[in-house]
């Protein structure tokens, strides 16, 4: 794993600086957004934008570790899906477009999310799909 929060040490005066440095180092950042062959074009292009904005801003050391983590959290998804893709390409049927369920509290909707789910010809996503969309697929067959 690339470290971004830190910058490289020239001497052991700037050892301060090494571990608080100012600015978030935002050129490697880009970089290993660049260097991955699964990051989409687009998505190359969004980050583009947001790191010109975070070159201008003084971070604290939990906002660029926050910052950091989450750049390295979205490449690896990127991983993921484009692994998951490759494994099991998606085939060249129809898909059906999605039906969301949506209403008030006590309306009926569990019921009626439970009473598709039973299909065998549908799918349901489950909380931890939603939460995280994409799925880890080491031990998958």
């Amino acid at each position: 794993r690339r470290c971004f929060l830190l910058g490289h040490v020239s001497s052991w005066g700037a050892l301060d600086r090494w571990f608080y440095p100012p600015r978030l180092d935002v050129a490697q950042l880009i970089r290993h957004v660049r260097s991955n062959r699964c990051v989409p074009l687009e998505a190359q292009k969004a980050f583009g934008l947001f790191a010109e904005d975070l070159e201008d801003v003084p971070l604290s050391f939990w906002a660029r570790l926050i910052t950091a983590w989450a750049v390295q959290t979205h490449v690896h998804s990127h991983e993921v899906l484009q692994k998951d893709i490759e494994r099991h390409p998606v085939s060249s049927s129809t898909l059906r477009p999605p039906i969301f369920i949506v209403g008030l509290p006590r309306t009926g909707t569990t019921l009626l999310h439970h009473l598709l789910a039973l299909d065998p010809d549908s799918q349901c996503l489950r909380a931890y799909e939603l939460m995280r969309c994409t799925r880890s697929v080491e031990g998958w067959p």
